[in-house]
């Protein structure tokens, strides 16, 4: 059994408190709490350490939005804030990859849609993913329910997400045994470390 780690949408302006996004919608203010950047910093090292595969997944947007498929409003909001090359859309320095490191870049929420992620986990042989990202009932929770339909074991590191309210973090959480297991940063750890 080969094992990955998927860290996503950890980026500047959606996890910190005075993000454009993050302060508006709350995410950065509960990242902040929930010390969600500071656990995924670590949950990273250990998966380095024992070598699973990485892949880092985030929004960005090219000028014209030429490959967005979610046509919200409320994604549209988005889009002058997330793109690709702006400082304020780069993921955060405490999970920054490495350059051996993929980044998956999407211009929607789901990142095994339309993305090139599923294979290059296939191909890596992997068949466990532990997710983790901010928020959860958006990538975190589309991601879970994806990968296990696809076939993965899947686990979500609980606390290294994170969403707009207390409340919205922990009803997503609640929906994920269907689909996946939530576990903690210990059992992370085990599992991690365990190869199993």
């Amino acid at each position: 059994m080969s094992s990955a780690l998927i860290l996503m949408d950890y980026q500047e302006t959606i996890c910190r408190p005075d993000g454009a996004i993050g302060g508006a919608s709350g995410s950065g203010p509960e990242a902040s709490r929930r010390d969600v950047l500071a656990v995924a910093g670590r949950c990273l090292a250990v998966a380095r350490e024992h070598g699973l595969t990485v892949a880092h997944v985030r929004v960005g947007f090219d000028e014209h939005s030429t490959l967005r498929t979610n046509r919200t409003e409320t994604f549209a909001g988005a889009i002058p804030v997330l793109q690709i090359d702006d400082p304020n859309s780069a993921i955060c320095h405490e999970v920054a990859p490495l350059p051996e490191e993929p980044v998956i870049i999407k211009q929607w929420v789901d990142p095994f849609v339309g993305s090139p992620l599923n294979g290059l986990l296939r191909g890596q042989g992997v068949d466990r993913l532990f997710l983790g990202g901010v928020n959860t009932n958006h990538v975190v929770e589309s991601s879970a329910r994806h990968a296990a339909d696809l076939g993965y074991e899947v686990f979500v590191v609980e606390p290294m997400c994170s969403s707009f309210t207390p409340e919205a973090h922990e009803a997503s959480i609640a929906a994920l045994p269907v689909f996946a297991d939530p576990i903690d940063e210990e059992k992370f750890k085990q599992l991690a470390a365990s190869g199993s």
